[in-house]
């Protein structure tokens, strides 16, 4: 009986390391890497850490300030990040805040983004990601933009 219980504490140690809880940088991992390749217009990149069937929601408020939402399919934000520009699009972003239970997490984090050398717009972004074999995969992003208020940041 007590090799049985030292089997199962075992077999509970190794399932924790490869299914344990997630740590912070194994989370940041995707959206850094999504952020490069946003960065570089690398659509690979951007692929590599997004699932195929993933969305975007973007909340913004139109010019009367009525609130509104538009869903796009990532695919067509990477489609646009990826044509070429004459000025460099970047997302700085700061501030993350993670929640993970089992295979999802959540990511909130503060940004700006900038076309050139200056902030065209800014707000929050709110990524899930969820856990598959290969590791973490951003599933879904909503975000907020606005364009006034925007405060240059470094980090």
């Amino acid at each position: 009986m007590k090799c049985f219980y030292s089997f199962l504490l075992i077999g509970c140690c190794l399932c924790g390391t490869v299914y344990g809880q997630a740590t912070y940088d194994e989370i940041m991992v995707p959206i850094d890497t999504f952020f490069e390749g946003f960065a570089d217009g690398d659509t690979t990149k951007m692929w590599s850490v997004t699932e195929r069937d993933a969305r975007l929601m973007i909340t913004d408020s139109d010019d009367a300030g009525a609130p509104r939402v538009r869903p796009m399919m990532m695919a067509q934000l990477i489609e646009y990040i990826a044509q070429p520009r004459d000025q460099r699009v970047l997302e700085t972003y700061w501030n993350p805040r993670i929640t993970i239970h089992d295979n999802l997490a959540t990511v909130w984090l503060d940004y700006n983004l900038w076309i050139g050398d200056k902030i065209d717009h800014c707000g929050k972004d709110s990524f899930q990601l969820a856990r598959f074999k290969s590791g973490w995969k951003i599933i879904a992003v909503a975000d907020t933009q606005r364009k006034v208020g925007c405060v240059p940041r470094e980090d």
